[in-house]
């Protein structure tokens, strides 16, 4: 396995090739440090001050923990949760980044750049050139772009510092080799920003005038000599003078040939048509001096106004020799924005040739020296796609010797009126101008042998340049296909088009849209709409296939055809795909379009049967025996393949992955009507959201399903909704809430329907009794269950073992919790249940520390949080962890451990929003002030 460490720029990690997701800037800043160190050991303690400085919280050492941990994952994606790290490993308090050599673009970099120095002092200076140019495409930016601390810091201006001293390496060996114009194109950046770097400076201008651009030479000479003689009270050293004089009397002496500036979009190809504007327009310019030199050029977008202008321009082109100059205003460029006058005055002047730091940076004054710059001369302007005569106004010229021409969408009234300029109307072409214009692009003989098809052709185009260019082209590709067929093409998908009409708000997105789409087989534009009804945002190949009914293999291949042709985009994170907001739209659009309603509900149904099926298959894995629904679903249809695990580990994953669209299908499911579907789907997750703590999701997923239930009039439904809503409360530590709720639950009549839930109420209501402090009560409620109540049913439910266990714990009834929580983990582990297990194990931990047995209790706690871990029960690792630091704590040398335990709960229980948070910031607290004074006495 190849790993990359890139840190000159935003950092990254590249893993056999491929960019894996690193978390957090402060955990980029752990790697940061772990990569410029490899291969050398990282204490502990300096990692810390590194990253963070005086700053460093109190958890530091934990989340140092934690990002080591999530680095590894992203690090060594292959390596099993059980198996070390051969990478990323602990040694003693500190971590080692084991990299082979070259590893770091930084190394890289360094060893480059000694590279080319080395080879430059020996005259050798192709070699230099070539190790300096490669250590310099290392550069991506900023180094370490956004990561906190003070080691970034550090690590930027060192490398900054290393970069700009090859740079001034490089340049003078490209210079010798006949390079200048790279070496301007790649000191232009860097020499602005670091203006009293002379040596930089005399590179720069050195290359500028080797490249005849002496007046940009001489520029940048007096911003240097400026800036050092503002900020450091100094002037240029003597070789930047010379080279100054040098530069100024080539300029003097040197025969300039000065090109008039053309910048024009390219005239349209076979340009036909539009023969009574081009005669206005003409005739226009016939007018005596003095007069007016305005062209405004109205109409719908598609109607061909920048097309106009542009053959306009150019059939005139010898009228104007001072120039030919365009900029597009962008008036309905949407969230873009139109250009400001100022900001379009900027580029015209860049487009004159000025340099640009002498652009004035005020908005007002670069229009006024565009309009110095034109006075007097013949030069054309084509202001493109203007919003109004506001914008407009400003960038006119001021003499007659100009001409400018001016599109919009709109009329623009007061141009005419206060400019008396020239407003032609350009609308849709005649029908023997669009005939004209399908046969120079789709083939004159093809359009002559279909004539009648060709006149249907144009006229579904509405007779628009934009849509005729479109449809001829696509023509040309199809070359063996009847026109006739495009026309059939164009009856069924009329309202695809309808963004190319002549309306005052159309638009061209859906046309890009519709194309590419109509490019699709039948079959991959049908997956294309389907993807459109999914409501989650992320999607597998598997949901495809769950969509379309289609065989996995099918789905495949029609997702990644749809990648191919950029209808979908892949998420880099999880490799699954993603459709464009507005792509999103456009395929829903077509999806209620082209499928028929029965089919429409087919689609749903297919979707919401995987993801019952789906989430069934995960729960038989992560729901304790006794908790998982014995309910049947009935058969699975043959067109739903659902997920098939192989441990609960793999179907904890699935369900975190799909969590997010799996809310969103159940609104739908609501929505839709599909009740049934609503209610069960999140009930099958139950197992997964108590092994992972998703308490939010949790609820918001129980809250629907309460409501489908009631919707339904399923009161023995709605009893197993409520009590599953409840247990997201005791995962949280919000007691008082679940004691209310589950009174509520238990005095209700529809308790009675689904009698095996009652003993787990029950268990609910012990466990919030024990969180409150009141042992007894919970001792009470649960040995009236296990010893009467629900007989054989209960004797069989190791939670109810557990809690009475830990009920006698409180109660100082050791020797009676000890046989309780045996006998839980006995029963879980017949039961293959890790969790439990995880929390049985803890239990009797804590019966080990009462008894003074510290060594032992750490072990229990150790297997504990290692079970826990290893299933991905967030909570109960975070019990464990909590109880190993208190374990810690009382045995002698390991105070540090226990800290560091302690912060690692504590980063999970925050992550949980669990309550039992503020108990463990507060001991933290606590052991901190104590330190505090034991260090202070």
């Amino acid at each position: 396995m190849t790993v990359q460490i890139d840190l000159l720029g935003p950092v990254q990690a590249l893993v056999e090739g491929r960019p894996v997701a690193l978390g957090s800037p402060t955990r980029q800043a752990v790697l940061a440090v772990l990569a410029m160190r490899s291969p050398d050991v990282v204490p502990l303690d300096d990692l810390i001050t590194l990253v963070w400085g005086v700053a460093a919280p109190p958890s530091a050492a934990g989340n140092v923990q934690t990002y080591v941990s999530g680095l590894r994952r992203a690090l060594e994606p292959e390596r099993p949760p059980s198996e070390p790290s051969n990478l990323l490993v602990r040694v003693g308090r500190g971590y080692q980044l084991l990299l082979p050599m070259g590893a770091v673009d930084v190394h890289q970099f360094t060893e480059l750049a000694d590279a080319g120095r080395y080879a430059a002092a020996e005259g050798r200076l192709d070699e230099a050139a070539a190790s300096l140019g490669a250590a310099l495409s290392k550069w991506r930016g900023v180094p370490l772009t956004d990561v906190p601390g003070p080691f970034a810091q550090v690590q930027r201006d060192a490398c900054t510092e290393q970069y700009l001293n090859a740079l001034e390496a490089w340049a003078p060996a490209m210079l010798e080799l006949g390079g200048a114009a790279e070496v301007v194109a790649t000191l232009h950046e860097p020499a602005a920003a670091h203006l009293m770097r002379e040596r930089l400076a005399v590179c720069l201008i050195e290359a500028m005038h080797q490249c005849g651009r002496d007046d940009e030479a001489l520029a940048h000479y007096e911003l240097v000599e400026r800036t050092l003689r503002e900020e450091l009270g100094v002037l240029p050293t003597a070789e930047l003078v010379s080279l100054r004089d040098r530069v100024t009397g080539d300029a003097q002496t040197a025969q300039v040939v000065n090109l008039p500036p053309v910048h024009l979009p390219a005239d349209v190809r076979s340009y036909v048509g539009r023969d009574a504007e081009l005669a206005r327009m003409h005739e226009f310019m016939r007018a005596p001096a003095g007069s007016p030199r305005l062209i405004v050029l109205h109409g719908a977008g598609g109607a061909g106004k920048t097309a106009l202008a542009v053959h306009f321009v150019n059939e005139v082109a010898d009228r104007f020799p001072d120039g030919r100059l365009y900029v597009d205003l962008r008036g309905f460029a949407g969230a873009a924005g139109p250009l400001s006058a100022g900001d379009a005055a900027g580029r015209l002047l860049r487009d004159l040739g000025v340099p640009s730091n002498r652009i004035p940076a005020h908005a007002d004054a670069r229009v006024a020296h565009l309009r110095t710059l034109l006075a007097g001369t013949r030069t054309l302007l084509v202001l493109d796609n203007a919003l109004d005569a506001e914008q407009v106004r400003p960038l006119l010229p001021g003499t007659d010797g100009c001409l400018t021409i001016v599109t919009s969408r709109r009329w623009l009234r007061g141009l005419v009126v206060s400019e008396g300029a020239l407003r032609l109307p350009v609308g849709v072409l005649t029908e023997s101008e669009a005939l004209a214009l399908l046969a120079e692009v789709a083939g004159r003989r093809r359009v002559a042998a279909e004539r009648r098809a060709a006149v249907q052709l144009v006229h579904r185009c509405g007779l628009m340049p934009l849509a005729l260019r479109i449809v001829a082209e696509r023509a040309a590709l199809r070359s063996r296909r009847d026109l006739a067929e495009m026309v059939a093409e164009l009856d069924e998908q009329e309202r695809r088009l309808d963004a190319l009409s002549v309306g005052e708000e159309s638009t061209t997105l859906r046309a890009v849209f519709s194309w590419s789409y109509a490019a699709l087989p039948p079959e991959h534009a049908r997956m294309f709409r389907l993807l459109g009804r999914f409501p989650g945002k992320e999607i597998s190949v598997a949901i495809a296939a769950a969509l379309a009914g289609v065989a996995h293999r099918d789905a495949e291949r029609a997702t990644e055809a749809l990648r191919e042709a950029h209808l979908l985009e892949v998420v880099p994170a999880t490799g699954r795909y993603q459709l464009h907001d507005l792509l999103r739209s456009y395929a829903l659009e077509r999806f209620d379009i082209e499928e028929r309603e029965e089919d429409k509900e087919a689609v749903l149904h297919r979707l919401l049967d995987w993801y019952l099926h789906g989430a069934r298959a995960a729960d038989e894995w992560l729901s304790a025996p006794g908790r998982a629904s014995t309910e049947s679903m009935g058969s699975l249809p043959e067109y739903v393949v659902p997920p098939v695990f192989a441990d609960p580990e793999t179907a904890a994953d699935w369900c975190e992955a799909e969590l997010p669209n799996m809310l969103e299908t159940i609104d739908l499911a609501a929505s839709a009507g599909f009740l049934r579907y609503a209610w069960h789907i999140p009930n099958f997750f139950m197992g997964f959201f108590i092994l992972r703590c998703n308490v939010s999701e949790w609820v918001q997923a129980m809250t629907v399903a309460v409501e489908q239930c009631r919707a339904l009039g399923d009161a023995k439904a709605e009893v197993r909704c409520r009590f599953n809503r409840l247990l997201a409360y005791t995962q949280v530590s919000q007691f008082e809430r679940v004691l209310t709720e589950a009174s509520e639950l238990l005095s209700s009549d529809a308790i009675r329907l689904e009698p095996r839930i009652r003993p787990y109420v029950l268990n609910a209501i012990a466990y919030a009794l024990l969180g409150l402090g009141r042992p007894a009560e919970a001792a009470e409620q649960l040995e009236d269950a296990l010893l009467g109540e629900f007989g054989e049913q209960a004797a069989r439910l190791s939670g109810l073992r557990a809690s009475l266990g830990e009920a006698y714990t409180a109660m100082g009834r050791l020797a009676e919790a000890r046989q309780c929580h045996e006998q839980a983990l006995a029963m879980r582990k017949e039961q293959g249940e890790l969790s439990g297990q995880s929390s049985s194990l803890r239990g009797i931990g804590e019966l080990e520390v009462r008894a003074g047995d510290l060594r032992a209790a750490v072990t229990c706690f150790i297997e504990a949080r290692w079970l826990a871990r290893k299933v991905g029960a967030h909570r109960e690792e975070a019990l464990s962890l909590r109880a190993l630091g208190d374990a810690y704590l009382r045995l002698p040398g390991r105070h540090t451990e226990a800290l560091d335990t302690l912060s690692r709960a504590l980063i999970i229980f925050e992550q949980l929003g669990d309550a039992m948070a503020d108990d463990v910031r507060a001991e933290l607290d606590q052991l901190s002030t104590m330190d505090h004074i034991a260090k202070s006495s």
